[in-house]
């Protein structure tokens, strides 16, 4: 067996410490040198910047194509219109019917293919399939306005191919304010329109539950521009004014207020809402297809329905379900749509006012209802056909044109309505009726004019009325055609000498 030799006759065959540390220095003196040399002689790397998203984003955050417009952004580019404010973003133009009306329109996709959405909830307006009407969202109280685009706009439907627009605001609060009340008012205007907005808005929290309010009102005038608006003269109005684009004026006003209880895990809230757009539609007036005459001889040119209207001119149309009625709107609503410029206070409707008026009108016409807020489409056709004439009747309108007023009513409520337009015409009111019902005509009429194909056969006085006679000249261009072709005929037919 052999045994190692001694620690001591180990340790004294290898050279000392302080001689093992002098040679490592050497050693590392001598790899600094050199590397330095090294050094001198390689070219400088070039940086190269790797990006990478936060870890607490989704893959779904990363395939989104999407514009995010901040409260900051906003404070500089909020316009009247959510178009108007999106409309300078990349790949984001706008339709534009005035200041007030404008849609986005993402990647030349508009209406139905772009989804407006505030809170992700549709805007729940009709500005997609008419893109003359004005979308319900305020843009001055947006807090974000998110636009998304390609495969991300399938989480709203198939049918926002062509983008997204979702309005993030603060109308139904998420959390808790720091302070327990905070506020802001907010000014602005521009000289092209003499735009004047004022805004407010007030945020607070008391405990568990958080509450918002805001309004908002908006007029402008016509749009001032150096040049005539229609900029080919040959197709040029002769009337139009330089300088000035027509019918480009409106005013706005709106107001919300929101309530939500926030919890630890989440908040359940609500919001009501109103927003009211009163504008014109920019561009050449229509050709003018008649004048309203007043009573006193004066005569105002007529070129659409709203001028008709304003002029006191009112239409009863054939078929009131298609040219009458709105369905699925109340009694009252249908009733007070012409009127309602009438019964405003502050540029808001007043609905005490409504409510007394619409009372009124069922009372005196004996409109069979359950009350004013019933759905028109619930009542008989002889009561639709009562609201219908209660429309005008409280919009006070001088002349009446009436096509068919009777027709598909009950015995009972003709003769109501006949009572009811002898009365209008003793009040001075001029009716023009055009009816099928020959005793219709010689109740109601102080004077009938037959017409047969665009062209006036004869005319019957009161004094005059005699049912054959009128049924006489109604048929007098049938019978003069029939006795035309019996003459016809015969010369045909008789035999040659």
């Amino acid at each position: 067996m052999r045994f190692l030799p001694p620690v001591r006759w180990f340790v004294s065959d290898y050279p000392r410490c302080d001689q093992i540390n002098q040679f490592t220095l050497l050693l590392l003196a001598a790899s600094f040198i050199a590397s330095a040399a090294i050094a001198d002689e390689e070219k400088p790397l070039e940086e190269i910047i790797v990006s990478a998203a936060p870890l607490d984003r989704s893959a779904d955050d990363l395939t989104q194509s999407a514009i995010v417009l901040t409260k900051e952004d906003l404070l500089l580019k909020a316009e009247a219109s959510i178009g108007e404010t999106l409309a300078n973003e990349l790949g984001v133009s706008s339709t534009y019917f005035g200041p007030f009306a404008g849609r986005p329109v993402i990647r030349g996709q508009a209406g139905p293919r772009v989804s407006v959405l505030e809170g992700g909830i549709s805007a729940l307006d009709i500005s997609d399939l008419s893109p003359d009407h004005a979308v319900s969202i305020e843009p001055l109280f947006a807090d974000r306005i998110e636009v998304l685009r390609g495969p991300a706009t399938l989480l709203y439907g198939s049918s926002a191919c062509g983008g997204v627009v979702n309005v993030i605001d603060n109308r139904i609060p998420e959390s808790l304010t720091d302070n327990v009340i905070s506020g802001a008012l907010e000014l602005r205007g521009n000289t092209a329109a003499e735009e004047r907005t004022a805004l407010s808005r007030l945020d607070g929290s008391t405990g568990r539950v958080a509450w918002h309010l805001d309004a908002v009102s908006r007029q402008t005038d016509d749009i001032d521009i150096p040049d005539f608006a229609t900029a080919d003269p040959s197709v040029r109005p002769v009337d139009e004014e330089r300088g000035t684009v027509l019918n480009s004026s409106g005013e706005s006003i709106g107001y919300a207020g929101g309530i939500s209880v926030v919890g630890d895990k989440g908040f359940i809230g609500v919001s009501l809402s109103a927003y009211e757009n009163d504008y014109g539609l920019p561009g050449p007036e229509e050709e003018e297809f008649g004048a309203a005459s007043e009573p006193n001889g004066a005569e105002h040119a007529v070129r659409n329905a709203g001028q008709a209207v304003r002029n006191g001119i009112a239409y009863f149309g054939e078929d009131r379900q298609s040219m009458g009625l709105f369905p699925g709107k109340s009694l009252l609503a249908n009733m007070m749509v012409p009127g309602s410029a009438d019964i405003k206070t502050l540029q808001r409707i007043d609905h005490i006012r409504e409510r007394d008026d619409g009372a009124k009108l069922v009372e005196k016409l004996s409109i069979r209802c359950e009350n004013l807020a019933q759905d028109i489409r619930q009542l008989s056709g002889g009561n639709q056909q009562k609201a219908l004439i209660a429309r005008w009747l409280h919009r006070d309108s001088d002349i009446l044109l009436l096509d068919e007023p009777t027709r598909g009513v009950d015995v009972g409520t003709k003769n109501a309505i006949y009572d009811l337009l002898i009365s209008l015409r003793q009040k001075g009111k001029t009716i023009i009726m055009a009816s099928s019902e020959i005793d219709e005509l010689t109740t109601v009429c102080d004077r009938i004019l037959v017409l047969s194909d665009r062209k006036l056969v004869r005319s019957f006085e009161r004094n005059d009325f005699s049912e054959q006679d009128i049924l006489a000249a109604a048929f007098s261009e049938f019978t003069a055609s029939i006795e035309n072709q019996s003459t016809s005929d015969s010369r045909v037919a008789s035999p040659q000498r």
